[in-house]
């Protein structure tokens, strides 16, 4: 069997002896060179063998690289009212023939009184994902299709009534098909109480479920 490559080479008594001997005279750099291995390595192992240089050698090991030319990073940063070249350009192309014109509309643009079909889910607090039809009234603006035909023929929508589907059927939008309920009344009609009494059961049993999950999560209440 081999030995996979991702296995780290542990370090030797011996090189663990060179990095010590050679830590504060010699560069990361030239240690990993003399061993064979990373940078990153060496100074991993330094950390591992607790070898830290003192502020006084940082310094001197700072100045030898400035007087060689070394000026950590100054020589690649921006000075101070420095000028970028792209400075007041709009982009890194100019328009072409491919480009959208001022005023384009992308191909699948929806027409005035066009209906299509879409859940209304996360824009009410449906949470059912009921698919329900919409009209375009004009660009931006959409309705729901059963309610804008109510409009149409009877007028506003009171604020305390909602426009139901006689059969149940949201998708049969004719005007026939088609009743205001007060919210009460539409309120009564979902009541759970309206519901048979095996129904009923499995309904409460579902949210005290709900509910002793909520608390133990919050930490109301433990495993017994």
């Amino acid at each position: 069997m081999t030995k996979s490559k991702n296995i780290l080479k542990r370090y030797t008594p011996e090189e663990d002896l060179y990095i010590k001997e050679n830590f504060e005279i010699r560069t990361l750099d030239s240690m990993a060179l003399a061993l064979g291995r990373t940078m990153g390595s060496v100074a991993g192992r330094c950390i591992r063998l607790g070898l830290k240089l003192t502020d006084e050698l940082k310094q001197q090991r700072r100045m030898i690289g400035i007087e060689a030319g070394w000026r950590h990073g100054e020589n690649t940063r921006f000075k101070k009212g420095h000028i970028t070249w792209n400075k007041d350009t709009k982009g890194l192309t100019k328009a072409n023939n491919f480009s959208y014109k001022k005023g384009n509309l992308p191909h699948n643009t929806k027409f005035d009184g066009c209906i299509t079909l879409r859940s209304i889910h996360g824009k009410t607090k449906d949470k059912s994902k009921t698919a329900y039809l919409f009209i375009r009234l004009d660009k931006g603006n959409w309705d729901l299709l059963h309610r804008h035909l109510w409009r149409l023929h009877y007028g506003e929508i009171p604020i305390d009534a909602n426009v139901q589907f006689s059969d149940g059927n949201q998708l049969n939008c004719t005007i026939e098909n088609l009743e205001l309920v007060s919210k009460s009344t539409n309120m009564k009609r979902n009541s759970i109480q309206n519901l048979p009494s095996d129904m009923k059961e499995i309904i409460q049993l579902n949210r005290q479920i709900k509910k002793f999950i909520k608390e133990y999560e919050q930490g109301l209440v433990t495993r017994s």
